[in-house]
């Protein structure tokens, strides 16, 4: 997989060739955010111990930023994690 520092220094520097210079520092800022975010985020999402496909983790980061803002970056995993624990131990209760 590629990251993101690769697909951001091409992007910029295709812009910046083409002349929209503030398009190429959008791109830069972006780029620095998205892989800041990750290695902050990323870890709190591992750490957590449950096995969490990454697809899930992304969707719930997304998911959770997009409803509950900026405490949804760490609330959205959180509560995927719980939902991933808890539904097969519910789901395995002999009736």
């Amino acid at each position: 997989m590629v990251g993101t520092a690769p697909v951001t220094i091409i992007l910029a520097l295709s812009q910046f060739i083409d002349g929209y210079i503030g398009h190429g520092i959008a791109w830069i800022i972006i780029g620095s955010v998205a892989g800041v975010s990750d290695n902050v985020v990323k870890p709190f999402v591992i750490r957590s111990g449950v096995n969490i496909h990454p697809f899930l983790g992304l969707l719930s980061v997304l998911g959770g930023m997009t409803l509950l803002g900026v405490p949804g970056l760490f609330l959205g995993p959180f509560i995927a994690g719980l939902f991933t624990t808890c539904t097969p131990i519910l789901w395995d209760v002999d009736r």
